[in-house]
């Protein structure tokens, strides 16, 4: 008895990158939001002095930089989290398999008799 293996696919392969640009938009909400509590927060302190003010102005910039980073590292999360999705979708839509199979030699016709 013989075998063959392969991959049967069930399906296409498909790319489901796009859908990171929904966590996109939610992560340009929050840059937005920072830089819009920042700006309130500059302006309200604008005409006032002193230490305590100008210790608030450096930790409310110091804050904004860390959030930054913190969400590109969040979109650096979901480029991954996107991709091994995708594989993962992808993993499912297809499948190892063995066919097992007899071989047997074709039977001898002769030309004259089918004609």
């Amino acid at each position: 008895m013989s075998r063959m293996r392969m991959v049967y696919n069930f399906a296409k392969s498909v790319n489901l990158d796009n859908n990171r640009y929904t966590f996109y938009n939610q992560t340009d909400k929050l840059r937005r939001l920072n830089t819009d509590i920042v700006s309130y927060i500059k302006n309200e302190l604008e005409h006032s002095d002193g230490d305590i003010v100008d210790s608030i102005k450096k930790e409310i910039i110091d804050h904004q930089q860390q959030s930054n980073i913190k969400i590109d590292h969040l979109e650096d999360d979901i480029d991954k989290m996107s991709r091994d999705y995708t594989d993962h979708v992808n993993d499912m839509r297809k499948q190892n398999i063995t066919v097992y199979y007899d071989y047997e030699e074709p039977s001898s016709y002769s030309y004259s008799r089918i004609w």
